[in-house]
């Protein structure tokens, strides 16, 4: 049906004012699902920054065939350009025929009439006359027609990783797809090639306060998105954060719902992105890629790329996401690493909560066990001890996790808090040796007993001998905490001592397995886990 001329009056307006309107208008049949809504959201925010001078860093990692480009290199540049005709934009793809088919696409938005209907026929001081220079219409480079209010205009120049912008200033640089395709995305020297384009000749073109929006599915650990966000947590020489370092704004959207975050779309572990695709076509997706290569599935659609050589765990696959009903019971564990100084780049302090249950179970996957692990917490910080010392008792007063004073021998408390023997862990073990003062029933003793993690091998050595009962699925995590999306990512990067940048919640994860291993019914004997085995006391 035809709008009224108040009704166009308002859909003109809106267009002018948020970008999927915007979209919506100038392409009637366009159906903007919730992707395309939180999308929208985000390339408003990213004007707003860029109209601030605020330098603004987003990502977007979203995957293939789900119509990202479409909005970001399609659209979005136009509607730009109508807001602040003086801006330039560069778009930047691994190669210039793709590049140049995104510019040809933007221009055409400019060019048509509904365009000139939302920007220049406004009648504002703020929007003005908005048209494309029929003089400098290239595919590749293109620009306004200046006007008397806005002499210099600006436009949009599109090019391949191999292109040149010298002499070239952009507002806001777009980085549509920068890897071309798996083969690329594996090999060093084609990522290289990415990245030093980028630092080499990209990062040099921003006019000041410019922002830079990166959209691409996942490839690699070491994309360029990869390597975007390991230097966004660099530090300097000293140790602490610099402060002019570029922050990136990381927008996650995996096809399927994740335990461990919370999603972008408010979606429940297991739903399915609200695509092209259907549920059922989804799962088809899923199931031959996962039979080719689960580096693919989990890299281009889940956006969790993975190492080549493979990881040590397999969380996503072995861990059990569940909530917990409220019927579980069990003694609780405490199990901590410990690190040296509080510095910005020191290892961080890392205790897990658990909870030994003892009743069979049946998981969604077919798997079944005769008892769990269940992590409830974890502490992750880095502190200085007496920080360390005071969190660790509350966290201990918290789960009940005391003894009367009166129990004078350490060997007399049932150790249900083990402490690594080595680092700031030495201290605190004999810190909690003497009573501590419990706000509500006074002086207390805490059942903390030492670790010794040589007697069970090194490192490596310690984690690959949980990797069993994590297998078996013994090990059961919520499907939602605050802590849990760390831990999954750092887990699954684990390759072996040196791969991750910290791996105290590794050295955690082992401990706590092998001293809980030795809790579980079994044929064998228990001294063959390598630990210390201990008998439980309510």
């Amino acid at each position: 049906m035809t709008p009224t001329i108040g009704e166009r009056a308002v859909q003109v307006e809106m267009a002018r004012r948020h970008f999927l309107p915007f979209v919506k208008l100038m392409f009637p049949r366009y159906e903007a699902n919730p992707v395309a809504k939180l999308v929208a959201a985000e390339l408003e925010w990213f004007e707003r920054e860029v109209e601030a001078g605020r330098s603004p860093r987003l990502i977007l990692e979203i995957p293939p065939r789900v119509g990202k480009s479409e909005l970001v290199s399609r659209k979005y540049p136009g509607w730009l350009l109508g807001r602040h005709p003086g801006w330039y934009i560069g778009l930047v793809s691994y190669g210039a025929d793709l590049a140049e088919s995104l510019s040809r696409d933007a221009r055409r938005v400019v060019m048509g009439p509904e365009y000139g209907e939302v920007f220049w026929r406004a009648e504002t001081e703020e929007i003005e006359h908005v048209e494309i220079d029929r003089t400098s219409k290239a595919v590749h480079e293109w620009r306004l027609k200046p006007t008397k209010d806005n002499p210099q205009p600006g436009g949009c120049v599109a090019t391949g990783l191999s292109g040149t912008l010298t002499g070239r200033g952009f507002n806001v640089l777009v980085l549509d797809d920068p890897h071309k395709n798996w083969e690329e995305a594996n090999s060093r020297a084609a990522k290289d090639r990415v990245w030093n384009f980028y630092v080499g000749t990209l990062y040099d073109r921003l006019e000041p306060g410019a922002g830079i929006l990166v959209v691409q599915q996942r490839w690699a650990v070491d994309d360029l998105v990869g390597r975007l966000l390991a230097t966004d947590a660099a530090v300097d020489d000293e140790g602490f954060e610099v402060e002019y370092l570029d922050k990136w704004k990381v927008v996650r959207l995996p096809a399927q719902a994740e335990p461990g975050e919370a999603d972008p779309l408010g979606r429940e572990p297991g739903q399915w992105l609200p695509a092209r695709y259907t549920p059922a076509q989804w799962e088809r997706v899923k199931a031959n890629n996962l039979k080719k290569n689960p580096r693919i599935w989990y890299a281009k659609f889940q956006q969790r790329p993975a190492t080549v050589e493979g990881g040590v765990f397999q969380p996503y696959q072995w861990l059990r996401f569940e909530q917990e009903d409220g019927d579980e019971d069990g003694p609780v564990f405490i199990f901590g690493d410990t690190s040296y100084a509080k510095r910005q780049n020191s290892d961080f302090n890392c205790f897990g909560v658990w909870r030994y249950e003892r009743r069979p179970w049946r998981y969604e996957d077919g798997r079944t066990g005769d008892c769990t692990f269940r992590l409830l917490e974890v502490y992750r910080k880095r502190s200085k001890f007496p920080e360390l010392r005071r969190d660790i008792a509350a966290m201990c007063f918290r789960y009940g996790l005391v003894r009367p004073a009166q129990v004078l021998s350490f060997s007399a408390v049932q150790p249900r808090v083990w402490i690594e023997d080595k680092s700031s862990g030495q201290s605190l073990i004999q810190e909690f040796m003497e009573p501590v003062r419990h706000p509500e029933l006074g002086l207390v003793r805490l059942p903390v007993r030492p670790w010794n993690p040589q007697k069970n091998g090194d490192k490596d050595a310690r984690a690959h001998s949980v990797t069993d009962m994590l297998a078996e699925g013994l090990m059961a995590v919520p499907r939602q905490a605050d802590w849990l999306a760390h831990l999954l990512k750092t887990m699954a990067e684990y390759q072996g001592e040196g791969t991750v940048e910290y791996d105290d919640e590794v050295d955690m994860l082992s401990m706590s397995l092998i001293l809980l291993g030795t809790l579980r019914p079994r044929k064998v004997k228990q001294r063959e886990m390598g630990a210390v085995p201990f008998t439980v006391v309510a």
